[in-house]
């Protein structure tokens, strides 16, 4: 299909304009989602908070990061660079544990890389 034109607004300028928005075969209708979701939290305020954790995190190399933002039984899981997100056969639920994914940020000085 042909690309639809949309308008957004451009956060640098705050001026609108049009952008040709590709839509796959088999993408889903976004907006048909979110109005059929009953998921409790509404997508601007989820969105808002992961803005927050991502601020907040910041401080996890000069230790002002204050770990209880992320629940006891968090886990970071992600496609990243060197592979998939590491599982085990006795746990189902891939991803680094919350100890193991502050330990990999604190380890990494990215003023040093």
């Amino acid at each position: 299909t042909l690309p639809r034109v949309v308008r957004v607004p451009d956060a640098a300028s705050m001026v609108t304009q049009d952008v040709r928005r590709i839509i796959l075969d088999d993408e889903v209708d976004e907006a048909e989602m979110l109005a059929a979701s009953d998921f409790p939290i509404k997508p601007d305020e989820l969105i808002n908070k992961a803005k927050e954790i991502i601020r907040a995190q910041r401080g996890i190399q000069d230790g002002t990061f204050d770990e209880r933002l992320l629940a006891d039984d968090f886990r970071f899981c992600a496609p990243f660079v060197g592979g998939a997100t590491p599982s085990s056969p006795n746990d189902a639920m891939p991803g680094l544990l919350k100890a193991q994914y502050l330990a990999a940020l604190r380890s990494f000085d990215l003023l040093r890389a």
